[in-house]
């Protein structure tokens, strides 16, 4: 199972032009979360955390959709494989 969310963050007032993409995937060792994020565009960073269980994975994902949505980011695209 794989999951997708791309965020962004639109302000030409204050130069802002983000972008944000989390996702969680089952290994077979847990879970994988993946975070990429920059400036629309550009090419952004990345940063792969691990867990033990896919549902741990989906739990982070939960709180950082959280935090990004509290900084202005809005879902554009939410994909779900099975």
């Amino acid at each position: 199972m794989r999951s997708v969310i791309y965020f962004e963050s639109i302000d030409p007032k204050r130069n802002r032009h983000r972008w944000y993409r989390i996702g969680a995937e089952l290994t077979l060792f847990g879970g994988v979360v993946r975070r990429e994020w920059g400036r629309v565009g550009q090419k952004g960073r990345r940063v792969q955390h691990e867990f033990e269980s896919y549902q741990e994975a989906i739990l982070q994902i939960k709180r950082i959709m959280r935090t990004r949505k509290k900084h202005g980011y809005k879902i554009l695209r939410n994909f779900v494989s099975l």
